[in-house]
């Protein structure tokens, strides 16, 4: 496993320059609502793609925040699909559980995981089966390349994001930025506390079906929101699975330095576009290095 724990040595006011200058970039860049394409597939699944409509299966970036919107025109979301997205990359989102649309009364957002995890109800299943569909249709409407998928998420997303990296096989990579790594450490969970059930959905359950594919997580060191020293140890955990397999470790973890808490620092945009492309490629997305 490859770790790096960054501190940083820039003055404070150059620090805040830089950081601005990266927030504005970041935002100019995103798209706007109208620039996101909603469909379906053809039993019904809503998803939304930024970047056009291929004539050819192209890269495909799965992006997962909450919303379908939100993942696409906030720039803490789209986070690598900003680079990659203009370079040919069809960005693609679905609402998470319990968001949007699929909210019902007392079962909104994380309040309603909580809950449906007290009650038993697994309702990451329920995602990975709408996410395949959207895939499955993609791929039959030869606008994704099956062989160069990559879920990428932040936070809730992140956390969605590598529950289905290890249920479709069909994932190549997975970028997780600040993720959940356990249900337990959200407050909105304390209600499941008790029930059993719900570390089954957790991703240290999930390390077999995870071990030896490329995996990028963001963390910051106080990030209290989802707990830093749970990714940390999913990520030791997915290493140490990989050594006793006997294959590559390819989990990549980056605890920053990050006084904001349940955020991360300017920079990890380029360094997961990079990143991504170097894995699908061997290439790199950044234009310095290429020269």
């Amino acid at each position: 496993m490859k770790r790096s724990e960054t501190q940083s040595g820039v003055a404070p006011v150059a620090a805040l320059v830089v950081l601005l200058l990266a927030c504005q970039n970041a935002l100019a860049a995103a798209p706007k609502a109208q620039d996101v394409k909603l469909m379906k597939t053809s039993d019904g699944v809503e998803f939304g793609v930024w970047g056009g409509t291929p004539d050819k299966p192209s890269p495909t970036l799965i992006l997962l925040s909450g919303l379908i919107t939100d993942s696409f025109t906030k720039a803490n979301f789209l986070r690598a699909g900003e680079i990659l997205g203009p370079k040919g990359y069809l960005c693609v989102s679905i609402d998470l559980p319990c968001h949007g649309a699929l909210a019902k009364k007392g079962y909104s957002n994380l309040v309603g995981w909580g809950k449906r995890g007290a009650e038993g109800d697994d309702f990451v299943a329920e995602f990975n089966a709408r996410m395949k569909k959207v895939i499955d249709h993609l791929v039959e409407q030869k606008m994704t390349a099956p062989d160069k998928i990559v879920a990428t998420g932040t936070s809730r997303g992140g956390f969605l994001a590598l529950r289905y990296a290890a249920f479709d096989k069909r994932v190549k990579a997975t970028v997780a930025y600040a993720p959940v790594a356990d249900l337990r450490k959200l407050k909105e969970f304390e209600v499941a506390k008790d029930v059993t059930s719900v570390d089954a959905m957790n991703l240290d359950a999930h390390v077999p079906e995870l071990i030896g594919k490329p995996v990028l997580i963001f963390i910051g060191d106080r990030d209290d929101r989802v707990d830093t020293d749970s990714v940390i140890a999913f990520a030791r955990k997915l290493s140490a699975a990989a050594q006793k397999a006997d294959v590559p470790s390819q989990v990549e973890l980056h605890v920053l330095s990050e006084p904001r808490g349940h955020s991360l620092p300017a920079g990890v945009e380029q360094f997961a576009a990079d990143w991504i492309v170097k894995v699908l490629d061997g290439k790199s997305a950044s234009p310095a290095a290429k020269k």
